[in-house]
């Protein structure tokens, strides 16, 4: 039970700075801001906590380049998409491929009530997708983003879960793995940018600032959970996030919520249910 709760809280975490993500004007100035947050947290963790195991180096590495790719798909679909449209869409195709990927590779089978749970969250997060209240059907262009965002979010999810696995040090893993993907992002935005990525108004850095520090947090107790439980099921719980996503958007991207999506979202709820 701890184990779940704690995926709760992070999928919360997860939809916050989201949240801020979208809201923020230039994006990329964003994204440096959060990455920014990475880089001082993981230096100063990586100095104080144990190190992780060399065999978990690997993983750290194709981690950090990997979430370098989230960022930059999600930054275009944000860009391209409303939040309550992309969001559940990539959020929503990792857990199944993760749990695909466990069964085939790593041979952990969910019970049958687990699964079914599993599927229920899919459905439920794809859902959200298409009972959109202002169009009948999702921009294709934000739809294929998304979904390459998914594939990201999937890849990064299976190499954590080897990784931190292996690392014998949860926090040594984080901490390496906030320093790598954080100065990986920065080279990328500096490459485009230049020196005008760090030329952004005091608003953008306080968003960026306040959404780095909550996805540390977030993503940390989701690599401990990953250590606890099997990948599917914590990728599953861990998309209840977009359930989070609907009210924030609605509160305060005033986004709409009608009575489609409140029934997708409580099909979410019932997966969950069942997962646990």
């Amino acid at each position: 039970m701890s184990v779940v709760i704690v995926v709760l809280v992070a999928a919360l975490l997860h939809a916050t700075w989201s949240a801020l993500a979208k809201s923020t004007s230039d994006r990329v100035a964003g994204f440096a801001a959060m990455s920014t947050v990475s880089v001082v947290l993981g230096a100063v963790g990586v100095a104080v906590v144990p190190s992780p195991d060399p065999s978990s180096y690997p993983y750290l590495a194709i981690s950090g380049v990997l979430h370098v790719v989230y960022m930059l798909l999600m930054t275009w679909s944000y860009r391209v998409g409303d939040f309550n449209q992309v969001y559940p869409l990539a959020r929503g195709t990792s857990p199944l491929l993760v749990t695909v990927f466990g069964l085939l590779f790593l041979h952990e089978v969910p019970g049958r009530g687990q699964l079914l749970g599993i599927l229920l969250v899919c459905a439920g997060l794809l859902a959200l997708v298409f009972t959109r209240s202002r169009r009948p059907a999702p921009a294709w262009p934000a739809v294929a983003s998304a979904v390459a965002t998914g594939v990201a979010i999937t890849s990064y999810t299976v190499v954590d879960g080897l990784g931190v696995r292996r690392a014998d040090a949860v926090l040594g893993y984080v901490f390496w793995l906030q320093l790598i993907m954080g100065l990986g992002f920065l080279v990328v935005a500096a490459t485009v940018r230049g020196r005008r990525v760090l030329s952004f108004d005091r608003t953008i850095w306080i968003r960026g600032l306040g959404g780095g520090l909550i996805a540390t947090v977030g993503y940390g107790l989701v690599l401990w959970a990953q250590t606890q439980a099997d990948l599917g099921t914590v990728a599953a719980l861990r998309e209840t996030s977009i359930v989070f996503g609907a009210v924030i958007g609605a509160a305060l991207l005033h986004e709409p919520m009608g009575r489609q999506r409140v029934v997708a979202s409580a099909v979410v709820v019932a997966g969950v249910v069942l997962i646990v």
